[in-house]
């Protein structure tokens, strides 16, 4: 039934009369193999699709295989970034060999459907592999300051941005009670 190569061949998990075949000709058939008949046909229409919406052959995520590391809380963070992966920016689209996509393809990647072209265009770093060789490959995401665009910042950024500055202002409280109880002569540093 197909007219191109058979790249899956498949048995019913439970019924072992019924096989499943998948070729390159985009048609997947149901069988049944003790009266050799087809019993289902499905044509899948993506090759027709190339027409329209032609993509790489090659699509990976530049962040698919960053080394990952734990915190002291055991949390899960990006080694390179020192974040939590979902935190951070979406990723770019590249390659094989970490070589990033036009910018119309970067498009098609949840959370840069309406970027302009200057946030589709990563910036790329040279970065050494565990086996020494160094590569050049994309290390995060080349943007212009928010203010000189005239964009409103996110409220997402802005919230961020305010826990930081409370706790930033928290540890500056915490050191200068610290340091004026070490000058008062007292021993230990208290929290209060």
């Amino acid at each position: 039934g197909h007219a191109d190569e058979v790249f899956v061949l498949e048995t019913h998990p439970f019924d072992s009369r019924i096989m499943l075949s998948a070729g390159h000709d985009g048609n997947i058939f149901i069988w049944d193999i003790t009266k050799g008949t087809k019993t289902k046909h499905y044509f899948n229409m993506v090759r027709l699709l190339c027409v329209f919406v032609c993509i790489p052959d090659q699509m990976f995520f530049h962040t698919d295989y960053r080394p990952l590391i734990r915190d002291s809380n055991n949390y899960v963070l990006d080694e390179q970034t020192q974040q939590a992966p979902h935190l951070m920016p979406p990723p770019f689209l590249v390659d094989v060999d970490g070589n990033p996509h036009p910018t119309k393809y970067q498009r098609l990647v949840p959370g840069r459907e309406n970027c302009t072209d200057e946030h589709l265009i990563p910036q790329l770093g040279y970065v050494a592999t565990s086996d020494g060789e160094v590569v050049e490959q994309v290390i995060g995401q080349q943007t212009i300051d928010q203010d000189e665009q005239g964009l409103e910042p996110s409220i997402l950024d802005g919230m961020i941005r305010q826990l930081q500055q409370q706790q930033d202002q928290r540890m500056g409280t915490d050191q200068e009670t610290a340091s004026s109880s070490l000058q008062n002569g007292e021993g230990t540093p208290r929290r209060g």
